[in-house]
């Protein structure tokens, strides 16, 4: 039985559909639309909830969501609205975490960021000297099924980073590591 890391896996891989074509990335984009759902409708059935691991969405779930938007549907309204749409339903859930949210910044425009985000938009946009929005400074609910620290390398991680609530280290600058 296929368990939260195959819809992910699928998730994720159409969402690197690197065809240039509409119909190539509609067709990717509804392979992982479906995945998302076949995920969401097995996280509320008995038999796949018992399984190893569970079978429900989580924050590589998110993650991966909003990257085949990003990815696959051209800029408009709907793009805006299933991106809008995801991120609710990721706060909604508490999944909530640092690679979420740096999905959801590479997704919109800064105004439609920080109205998902419930912030107000700052007077001044500098991206030398605004310090950037982290989870610790949204609801704590949005993110409530993550601990105070959250090691996310030890899945497939996002690249040299490791992610603590709130903290982005890089291995690299952080440790000397050449």
């Amino acid at each position: 039985k296929p368990n939260s890391f195959t819809y992910n896996y699928i998730i994720n891989c159409a969402s690197q559909a690197s065809s240039h074509d509409e119909e190539d990335q509609r067709i990717a984009f509804d392979i992982a639309i479906r995945a998302f759902q076949e995920l969401r409708k097995a996280s509320q059935s008995e038999e796949y909830s018992n399984t190893e691991g569970g079978c429900h969405p989580d924050s590589f779930t998110y993650a991966f969501m909003l990257k085949a938007c990003t990815n696959l549907l051209p800029f408009g309204s709907l793009r805006t609205k299933v991106i809008s749409q995801t991120f609710r339903e990721c706060c909604r859930t508490g999944h909530l975490n640092e690679a979420v949210l740096h999905r959801l910044r590479k997704s919109v425009s800064t105004e439609q960021f920080y109205d998902m985000i419930k912030l107000p938009l700052p007077k001044y946009l500098d991206y030398r000297s605004e310090r950037e929005i982290m989870t610790h400074d949204l609801p704590v609910s949005w993110s409530r099924k993550h601990g105070v620290e959250r090691d996310q390398s030890q899945k497939g991680g996002y690249g040299d980073s490791v992610w603590k609530k709130g903290v982005k280290m890089d291995f690299r600058t952080d440790y000397g590591v050449k």
